[in-house]
């Protein structure tokens, strides 16, 4: 208020949008848009030259779990199993917001963990067991934190210590692993 006049507030101005890739776009709770702070959203040679060495490295981990995995390739079998960790995720979350019932998400788990386990191809006399973890807030295939195999490889684990088969190595994505710190 000045001079005892309330002053019109500016009608916010319209953002233009053009050469700002969608990653960077971010709609706010009461329908706004706004620039968020993702740094970019196109890596850089040097961003996916480190992005596939440590999905390499992870694959290479994933191997020595499950020597008689039908994908030999490293990173193949790492993209593979990420595909089945995207698609397990969205159905979970689906489940989560009352989209799909219970029956129904039950069939599509049991349906994409046997053929998840058909990739890994696990002996079933030294069967690494892992399992979908029904939390869409988490990933969804992990092993137990009672195999000491995770440790004893460094595979990727999260807070609870589960070893994760598929996780995310988008630099855009923050993860953190106690594998990494140890």
């Amino acid at each position: 208020m000045r001079n005892g006049l309330l002053h019109k507030q500016k009608p916010p101005t319209r953002m233009n949008w053009s050469g700002i890739s969608t990653r960077q776009r971010v709609c706010n709770l009461d329908g706004s848009q706004a620039l968020c702070t993702i740094k970019r959203g196109i890596m850089t040679n040097k961003e996916k030259a480190e992005m596939y060495e440590k999905i390499r490295k992870h694959g290479e981990i994933l191997l020595k779990l499950f020597p008689e995995a039908k994908e030999k390739n490293p990173v193949k079998l790492c993209k593979s199993l990420r595909r089945y960790e995207r698609k397990i995720s969205a159905i979970t979350l689906a489940l989560c917001n009352g989209e799909i019932d219970q029956e129904e998400a039950d069939k599509d788990l049991d349906r994409l963990y046997i053929k998840v386990d058909m990739i890994l191809l696990s002996e079933p006399q030294e069967r690494v067991a892992f399992f979908i973890n029904r939390d869409p807030r988490g990933y969804a295939l992990k092993i137990p934190t009672e195999d000491q195999r995770i440790k004893e490889y460094g595979l990727y684990r999260d807070l609870g210590g589960y070893g994760i088969l598929a996780p995310n190595f988008d630099p855009d994505y923050c993860m953190t692993s106690p594998a990494d710190k140890a």
